[in-house]
């Protein structure tokens, strides 16, 4: 990752960092702010280790001596020993190790005290538990010391106030939530392939980018609605696999987002979903949208002369057929006979976007016998649009068996014949990593134009795609990155 991208995943996840750092830190001041109701009282006793070079009692290598086992008696005093020493003597009903747990010892700066701390929500129980722990150290010493090495100088006092942490806890707990709310954020940019920027495809693909199409034409329930059926269109597409962590999380999210949408429809909290049906405003800024594109492919046909163009993606929903109106609009403005073809049989869509019946069209010729009749059937199923120089050829039949015609030999006629009649012919076609059909239309046209989605398209599939139409023979273009407002 180069340096100027580090920011990216910042800006995408801006909220991630922040909301963590809050919850952690609304959650651990309601815990110091609220622990009245659990109290935890804690109580201290210092012992000695060695004697007191002040009073005269030891010399200078007895004290350091005694510094060194410091260490030592710390850790004895919370090994088995004597915490079931402890248990015995004050009969408590915790055993061993879990007293142990409630047990802190600690050296004291640079000198021979260590503090033994005990937690417990009884604060004389606590007092009780600390002076006993210092009494079994001192009872346990080893019998080489002499009289007095260990002995206890402060016992545990009982404690009058539950102990309370301060609120530099509260922003320490903060500022952790907000360290790993971040590393979560890269974490998830690491391992995230969606193409996001211009410099994924160019590194990843080696393909070159044709243009960016910045437009969105579908009208839906409502907003709301929308967003709580993110994927209520891919009934009949088989997903496109991608990255395992971040589609485990796209699934939670789509299952809960698809229950709340399930309940507004009870509801009827919303109207009826319009068709995607185009006007002739639309149609236009569709077409301004996608001129750069059209200019980039037809600069490309001056080097390699072309007549039919496959519009695809590797996956469903991912602008393609949007795309592919545009385009065709836009060559079609710039006084360019086109036909536009619907090549997804599993999934028409353009008898929707141009108000066209779909009772027959390309899978229709593709079930004719040769001929002349079929010449003059192809003609009389070629709709015009109110876009001059725009025509359209629907799918026909709708029905998953309908696509195994495009296997057809006929289908190469059918396309050609297309190109002598315009001056091109704009194929849009399934996704590629769907079906077969993609890499079957890709070996009978002069182009393809692939559609990527910013934001969406994982490179994994994008790459996938590629060697597929490559294998098919196929010969890409370019990329088209789309991108909806």
């Amino acid at each position: 990752m180069k340096l100027r991208n580090y920011p990216r995943p910042l800006w995408r996840w801006f909220w991630l960092p922040i909301l963590s750092a809050l919850v952690a830190m609304v959650v651990s001041y309601l815990v110091f702010r609220y622990q009245s109701l659990w109290p935890l009282y804690q109580a201290t006793a210092t012992v000695l280790i060695g004697g007191d070079i002040s009073t005269g009692d030891s010399d200078w290598t007895s004290f350091q001596m005694s510094k060194n086992l410091l260490p030592t008696y710390a850790e004895l005093a919370r090994r088995p020993p004597v915490t079931q020493a402890v248990v015995d003597a004050l009969g408590l009903s915790v055993s061993a190790d879990e007293l142990r747990k409630s047990i802190s010892v600690s050296v004291v700066g640079n000198t021979q005290l260590i503090e033994i701390s005990v937690t417990d929500n009884d604060p004389q129980r606590a007092a009780n538990i600390a002076n006993e722990v210092a009494q079994q150290l001192v009872e346990q010493a080893p019998i080489s010391a002499p009289p007095g090495f260990i002995r206890t100088t402060e016992r545990a006092q009982r404690p009058l106030r539950p102990s309370v942490t301060s609120h530099i806890s509260v922003l320490v707990a903060g500022m952790t939530g907000l360290v790993l709310a971040i590393g979560i954020a890269f974490l998830i940019e690491h391992l995230d392939d969606t193409i996001r920027a211009p410099e994924d495809v160019t590194q990843g693909l080696g393909l070159p980018i044709l243009g960016t199409v910045k437009y969105s034409v579908t009208v839906r329930r409502g907003r709301l609605f929308s967003l709580l059926q993110p994927n209520s269109e891919k009934g009949r597409e088989v997903p496109v696999k991608g990255g395992r962590f971040s589609g485990i999380l796209r699934q939670i999210r789509d299952a809960c987002l698809r229950l709340v949408g399930d309940l507004l429809k009870l509801l009827r909290w919303s109207r009826e979903e319009k068709k995607p049906e185009i006007s002739a405003s639309s149609l236009s800024s569709l077409a301004e949208a996608c001129r750069l594109v059209g200019i980039n492919i037809m600069r490309h046909q001056e080097a390699v002369p072309w007549g039919k163009l496959l519009i695809t993606s590797p996956g469903p929903l991912e602008g393609k057929s949007t795309v592919a109106v545009g385009l065709a609009s836009a060559w079609a403005e710039a006084g360019q006979e086109i036909v536009l073809v619907d090549a997804h049989l599993r999934r028409p869509k353009l008898h929707d976007w141009f108000g066209l019946s779909n009772d027959v069209g390309l899978s229709t010729l593709l079930e004719q016998s040769g001929g002349g009749d079929r010449g003059k059937g192809k003609k009389k199923m070629i709709a015009s649009t109110e876009r001059a120089n725009l025509a359209v050829l629907v799918s026909g039949s709708s029905d998953s068996q309908a696509s195994s015609s495009l296997a057809s030999p006929r289908l190469q006629d059918v396309l050609d014949d297309l190109a002598k009649q315009a001056g091109a012919v704009i194929v849009d076609g399934p996704p590629v990593l769907t079906t077969p059909d993609a890499a079957i239309l890709g070996s009978k046209v002069d182009g393809i134009l692939l559609v990527l989605n910013l934001g969406k398209t994982r490179l994994k599939a994008a790459i996938e795609a590629v060697k597929v139409l490559n294998r098919a023979g196929g010969t890409i273009l370019g990329v088209a990155l789309f991108s909806s407002n």
